[in-house]
C-alpha cells in the first residue's frame, strides 16, 4: 500500500485533532512482519479495541519517507480528516497510552506507571543483549540477565504486593505497565536461546500476565492468525 502522507498544520490545529475521540481514529501501524519493537504498540491497540490496520513494511520504499529512517511508524487519521504522523517505539506507545486512558486514573499514578515502564524497557533491553549477542558469547551474556533480572523481580514482587497483588502494578485496571511486563515475560519463554532456561517468575508477576492474557480483547489479538505468524516469523529470525 501506498505510504500514508500527514497533514501539515499548526501546532494548535495538530494538538486538537489529535484530541478528538479515539474511537473514531482510524490507526496504521507500520513495521516488518515480526513482533519486535511492534509488539507492544500492537498489543496496546488491541486491547483498546482501536481500529488499526498492521501494515508490513516495504523498507527499501518506505525507508526515506519515515521521519527517522526506521520502524515502527503509525498514523492516526482523525474523525475530521487529519493524518497525525508518529515515530519511535517508546513514543507511539506513550501516545496510546495517555490516547486510551493506560496511564492511570490521576497524575500520581501515570508517575508510577512511567516508572515501572522505564524500569520493564530497561530489562528488555537486556534480554535483547542476549539475543543478538554472537554464539559464542551468549552464554555469558545470559548470565548476567540472569543475575540482573533475579534482582530486579524481587523488587517487582514487592510493589505488586503493596497493590494488593490484585494483577496489576498500578491501581485496580490493566496500565501500560502491565501490558508491557506481559510482553517482558513472553520474550522469555518465546526467544529462549539453547542452554538458557527461563528465569523462575514470583506468582505476583505472573499474576500480572495472566490477567494481561485474560482480558477478551488481548485473547482475541493472540488467537488471530496474524499475532502468530509474527511470533513465528520472530522465532524463525534469531533460529534459537
Amino acid at each position: 500500500m501506498s505510504y500514508p502522507v500527514a497533514t501539515k498544520a499548526s501546532s494548535a490545529a495538530l494538538a486538537q485533532a489529535a484530541s478528538l475521540n479515539s474511537a473514531d481514529s482510524k490507526f496504521q501501524l507500520f513495521y516488518f512482519g515480526l513482533q519486535a519493537r511492534a509488539e507492544i504498540p500492537r498489543l496496546m491497540l488491541a486491547y483498546a479495541g482501536a481500529n488499526v490496520e498492521h501494515v508490513s513494511a516495504d523498507w527499501p520504499t518506505m525507508k526515506e519517507k519515515t521521519r527517522f529512517g526506521c520502524l515502527p511508524v503509525m498514523f492516526e487519521t482523525t474523525s475530521n480528516g487529519t493524518v497525525l504522523e508518529f515515530a519511535e517505539s517508546q513514543a507511539i506507545e506513550r501516545y496510546i497510552a495517555k490516547k486510551f486512558n493506560l496511564l492511570g486514573e490521576n497524575v500520581w499514578e501515570e508517575q508510577q506507571i512511567n516508572e515501572f515502564v522505564s524500569s520493564i524497557d530497561f530489562q528488555l533491553t537486556n534480554y535483547t543483549k542476549v539475543m543478538f549477542a554472537p554464539a559464542e558469547s551468549r552464554h555469558k551474556e545470559a548470565e548476567a540477565f540472569h543475575q540482573n533480572f533475579a534482582k530486579w523481580i524481587l523488587f517487582m514482587e514487592r510493589h505488586l504486593i503493596e497493590n494488593g497483588n490484585n494483577g496489576h502494578f498500578v491501581g485496580n485496571r490493566i496500565s501500560w505497565a502491565d501490558l508491557k511486563a506481559a510482553v517482558l515475560v513472553g520474550r522469555l519463554s518465546l526467544l529462549l536461546p539453547s542452554g538458557m532456561e527461563v528465569p523462575k517468575l514470583p506468582e505476583a508477576l505472573v499474576k500480572v500476565v495472566e490477567t494481561v492474557k485474560a482480558d477478551s480483547k488481548i485473547a482475541a489479538w493472540m488467537a488471530t492468525e496474524e499475532y502468530q505468524k509474527y511470533d513465528a516469523n520472530t522465532k524463525g529470525f534469531f533460529k534459537f
